[in-house]
């Protein structure tokens, strides 16, 4: 975070800005003579320089979450404050690099230190100073143009797919007293389209094979083939990285959607897995000594996974000239087991709007994507009524003709598997008294259709050597009052 300016150990001169550390439990370091200190402030940790971020005030002692691991930090080693945030450096260099949690360009630090870890203290600048970029003033925008927050007054062609809008800071407003030439500029402090990937806390091989499969996929734009790594920015954060780190790379790539979002793109941004992300702030919880909830995540859990996903969504943009942008949060979640009523799965789902539920039993029979229809879910349907009305009017019948013919087919394959266990056992010369509680169970499970009455005729029919079960598998069922409406199952027919 050396773009951010924040100063060095050899640079504090006063003491006033320097604490030192009292206690060490895993990320969390407790550090005194921190008197005015403010929340979430950015602080460097011991004589490496960790990252941290004050996340408890009391008295002149504060609470740290470190995001680098602490072994070999000692009481008594120093921390310095440096008056700012924990902050994401913005600009041209975004699209096409590869970030940690807290920002730090992953390629960059391979090449710096030729190791396939990152060394504690590194601090490199997210942004690469040595790139120059293209940079075209606004048309409307010369000496004397008053701006405010969001303006944007020039662009810069990231690459051949992107235009970097640069924009006034949204808190900031002005007259222009100088604005530079066109010409080829390096990256300096002033302050879907695109997608977003989040690797939270995956395994580092899962992480490896996007790097290895993302730069080969492409697309056409305007007849020309790009690679999809043009619009992407990827957020690495495996499991074997610190714990804090993986709870700040949400918040790491939510920041960066947003900047793109204020220039007028759509930008999705994927998020996987909140669950890991939910590991960690369980961790820390549990390190802060937090009273703890169900199943030992904290208590402010479904608010924090609120306060995450209602960024999403579209925003009318500050400044000029006016645009729209939008960001679209696909998280992704990982319930141990399958099991749909752990905290974080019971959380999100009662907050987002479109749910995807993957079978794994989909999976094993090769079906790609692996959605299930049954269980997944839109609440949108109401609110794009009207687009489909009047550009694709037939849209809504079929969409409704297909849910109806899918729950059919889910209600028939539970009677087929019923009767496909219970045939056999009638065929060997059983007695179906011994398995009516079986039959009636299907009965019940078709609705009272002929389909669930199909295996009680069944039971009722004389019985011969071994059953006759040649006669069974003729057997055609008719209901009172009802037509011979039969279709043939596996050698059994039964009524619809």
């Amino acid at each position: 975070m050396e773009g951010t300016g924040a100063p060095r150990l050899e640079e504090a001169e006063r003491e006033s800005l320097m604490g030192s550390v009292h206690g060490v439990s895993g990320p969390v370091v407790t550090a005194s003579r921190m008197a005015g200190a403010a929340m979430y402030e950015l602080v460097r940790v011991g004589h490496a320089e960790l990252v941290g971020e004050i996340i408890r005030l009391e008295g002149d002692m504060a609470t740290l979450q470190v995001y680098e691991e602490t072994s070999g930090v000692q009481v008594g080693d120093p921390v310095l404050r440096t008056g700012k945030p924990l902050s994401v450096e913005l600009g041209p260099g975004i699209l096409g690099s590869i970030f940690d949690g807290i920002q730090r360009p992953l390629r960059d630090i391979a090449e710096l230190t030729h190791s396939i870890y990152i060394p504690r203290g590194t601090n490199v600048p997210a942004l690469a100073r040595h790139l120059d970029w293209d940079f075209a003033p606004g048309r409307d925008i010369r000496v004397g143009s008053h701006l405010t927050g969001g303006d944007i007054y020039g662009t810069v062609a990231e690459n051949s797919l992107i235009q970097h809008r640069i924009m006034v800071p949204p808190r900031s407003r002005g007259t222009v007293t100088y604005i530079a030439p066109p010409g080829r500029y390096s990256v300096s402090y002033s302050n879907s389209d695109v997608i977003v990937y989040v690797g939270c806390g995956e395994r580092g091989n899962e992480m490896s094979e996007v790097l290895r499969d993302f730069p080969e996929l492409t697309m056409e734009v305007d007849g020309r083939t790009e690679t999809i790594m043009k619009r992407t920015t990827l957020v690495a954060n495996t499991s074997n990285m610190p714990v804090a780190a993986r709870e700040a790379s949400i918040y790491t790539g939510i920041t960066l959607s947003e900047y793109f979002r204020d220039m007028g793109y759509h930008v999705s941004m994927m998020a996987d897995s909140t669950s890991r992300w939910a590991e960690a702030l369980r961790e820390i919880s549990g390190r802060l000594a937090e009273m703890p909830a169900d199943s030992g995540y904290p208590a402010y859990l479904g608010a924090r996974l609120a306060s995450f996903y209602e960024r999403a969504g579209r925003a009318r943009c500050l400044g000029n000239p006016p645009r729209q942008g939008s960001v679209s949060i696909i998280g992704a979640v990982s319930p141990p087991g399958g099991d749909f009523s752990d905290p974080v799965t019971s959380a999100t789902l009662g907050i987002v709007q479109v749910f995807w539920g993957l079978d794994k039993k989909l999976a094993q029979r090769k079906h790609f994507p692996s959605v299930n229809w049954l269980i997944s879910y839109s609440r949108y349907l109401r609110a794009l009524e009207p687009h489909y009305e009047r550009l694709h009017p037939e849209f809504p019948a079929l969409r409704s003709r297909a849910r109806e013919i899918l729950q059919e087919e889910e209600e028939l394959a539970e009677i087929v598997q019923l009767v496909g266990k219970v045939l056999p056992l009638l065929q060997d010369g059983g007695d179906a008294a011994e398995h009516g509680d079986v039959l009636r169970a299907g009965a019940a499970r078709g609705g009272g259709h002929g389909v669930g009455r199909a295996p009680r005729h069944l039971g009722h029919h004389p019985r011969g050597p071994r059953g006759h079960p040649l006669q069974a598998q003729r057997h055609e069922v008719q209901g009172p009052g009802e037509g011979r409406r039969s279709q043939h199952h596996g050698g059994l027919r039964s009524a619809q």
